[in-house]
């Protein structure tokens, strides 16, 4: 069973380990990296989760999301987390 991550997704499991590497190589390097995505679905609140839970202040992310055409479930997942990094 994949869906026991934070959003309840099988997404969060491959979005991750990507979102921890990127955060491994900003820090590395000393720059900060935005990840910009645009979901209409699990994926955007996967990687908004997994910036999250990574707190690394060289990584952020900005999500655009299609007004209407996502679940309310999803709506929420995106625009009620509290964090300096989404």
């Amino acid at each position: 069973e994949l869906f026991h991550g934070p959003t309840f997704c099988f997404k969060d499991f491959g979005m991750r380990p990507v979102i921890n590497l990127l955060s491994y190589f900003a820090e590395l390097r000393s720059r900060p990296i935005t990840l910009l995505v645009s979901t209409t679905g699990d994926t955007g609140p996967a990687a908004v989760h997994a910036v999250n839970d990574a707190s690394n202040p060289l990584l952020t992310i900005l999500v655009h999301y299609p007004h209407g055409q996502i679940s309310d479930f999803q709506r929420k997942q995106l625009t009620t987390l509290q964090s300096n990094y989404v």
